[in-house]
């Protein structure tokens, strides 16, 4: 019996470990689940918008965040999420999935995982049968189940730790610059009427960098015609100078003519820090 001072510290502390592990277990799960499906969208005001598919998970237990993580991150198959995203919104979704190279491998974690929620629960509800603190020989079989359970529980910590290793990895490159313009690219050839009138904007300006709305109109009915007839419907505006007007994209102006009449110019917006203020057009008549 002098022992059991030393054997009750030893079986505390054991219990302890394999706790915290388990809540370690816990936190890496809610990330995975959390951060596996996510729609990125980019409104027309350029603003990106971040939507996580899964929602908050921050309240979920174990057994419910292994359960999740069974459907989403372990299953090869993405189901399309219900996201309901805005008709001027064009968005990108992103999966997180474990590269699952050996199905044999992939049913013995699935099976480890479930046995850590019995482990897990028997612990932290049920650990008053193990707790024995006059009887050494219980104590000493209660230290072994912890010692038996250690291995198993930091094996499944270490393959979710590698995952999220993984996810970061995939986060930088959706914070990259790169993306920004993948995403961009993306949200332009969503609006063909748009994406004409920029395409006309970039590559049919005068010297002075202003085009005519008239030619632009001409071109986006010529290269997107079912989607320059939805303009109201699509983008709720009626002519392409109220489109032009409504995106912070295009700069538009009205250019004087000689005779008093006016005419519609535009161009794209300068980057922040570039540009300045508006360009006056060159005078009426001195450019074609």
């Amino acid at each position: 019996m002098g022992e059991a001072p030393n054997l009750k510290i030893e079986v505390l502390w054991k219990l302890g470990r394999n706790l915290v592990n388990c809540q370690v277990i816990e936190r890496s799960l809610k990330t995975l689940v959390s951060h596996c499906d996510v729609v990125v969208t980019m409104r027309a005001d350029d603003v990106p918008t971040t939507v996580y598919v899964a929602g908050d998970v921050s309240g979920n237990t174990l057994g419910i965040l292994i359960e999740k993580f069974k459907a989403t991150v372990l299953r090869p198959e993405r189901k399309e999420p219900d996201v309901v995203t805005e008709q001027r919104t064009s968005g990108a979704m992103f999966s997180f999935r474990m590269n699952v190279v050996d199905p044999e491998g992939a049913k013995r974690f699935v099976a480890e995982l479930d046995w850590l929620v019995c482990a897990r629960n028997k612990l932290a509800h049920a650990f008053l049968e193990h707790w024995q603190p006059d009887d050494d020989e219980r104590m000493a079989g209660t230290i072994r189940m912890l010692d038996e359970q250690n291995p198993r529980i930091a094996a499944i910590q270490s393959v979710l730790l590698e995952q999220i290793l993984h996810l970061h990895s995939v986060n930088q490159v959706l914070a990259s610059s790169e993306f920004d313009a993948v995403l961009e690219a993306a949200w332009w050839n969503e609006c063909p009427t748009l994406k004409a009138l920029k395409d006309h904007a970039e590559q049919g300006a005068r010297p002075d960098g202003w085009c005519y709305v008239s030619r632009g109109a001409e071109l986006a009915w010529a290269q997107a015609p079912d989607d320059a007839v939805q303009m109201r419907d699509r983008y709720g505006v009626r002519t392409f100078t109220e489109l032009l007007r409504a995106y912070p994209d295009f700069e538009v102006m009205d250019e004087v003519l000689p005779n008093g009449a006016t005419r519609t110019l535009y161009r794209m917006r300068p980057p922040a820090g570039e540009g300045g203020a508006l360009d006056e057009p060159a005078p009426a008549g001195t450019v074609s």
